[in-house]
């Protein structure tokens, strides 16, 4: 009957450290992400575009194109090795003015960039590193039917209709060329 007891006992006491345990587990959690928007002190931009070439009609705010608190969970991310997060983008538009004067922006010197009309009133200069024009994979797509035959960035008019399809490593800054993992831009003529 002692022994019993003393199984009793510690059996309890194994129990009550378990619960100890958990307690302390769940009170050194990390709080909950709110899901209210929190103010930014730079917006956010495509590592291509000038955010201060951005214009919008009558002074309309285009939609952020991240979520902050996605932003904020992927900036939280460990850099495991051999692991990586990439984003792909798509922008299609009208180009508006072409430009082959070389431009500093955040530390790069963009040497090529074009005028976008996006969609009516919404214009924007999208710029690219010399890096990144030779990962560029340029093809015209005729009827945008799909069937893509090479070009060069010389083949790129005023007033066509251009798809340019990014795909980058936000790890790296975007003047690094390992930001840029792939970049293609389709002429639909």
């Amino acid at each position: 009957m002692f022994g019993s007891n003393k199984v009793l006992k510690i059996i309890f006491v194994l129990l009550l450290l378990v619960v100890v345990a958990e307690v302390t587990y769940y009170f050194s959690l990390p709080k909950e992400i709110s899901e209210e928007p929190t103010t930014v002190d730079e917006p956010v931009a495509d590592p291509y575009i000038d955010p201060d070439s951005i214009t919008v009609a009558d002074n309309n705010q285009l939609p952020p194109a991240f979520n902050i608190v996605t932003l904020n969970y992927l900036a939280r991310q460990p850099s495991y090795p051999n692991s990586k997060i990439i984003t792909t983008m798509e922008h299609r538009g009208k180009v508006l003015e072409i430009s082959n004067e070389s431009t500093s922006i955040r530390g790069g010197e963009y040497t090529y960039g074009f005028k976008v009309e996006f969609q009516a009133s919404v214009q924007d200069w999208m710029y690219f590193l010399p890096s990144t024009l030779k990962k560029a994979q340029i093809y015209v797509d005729e009827s945008g039917g799909g069937i893509k035959k090479p070009a060069n960035i010389s083949d790129i008019k005023v007033g066509d209709t251009i798809l340019i399809k990014s795909t980058i490593n936000p790890f790296y800054e975007p003047t690094d060329p390992r930001h840029l993992v792939e970049l293609e831009i389709n002429i639909i003529t």
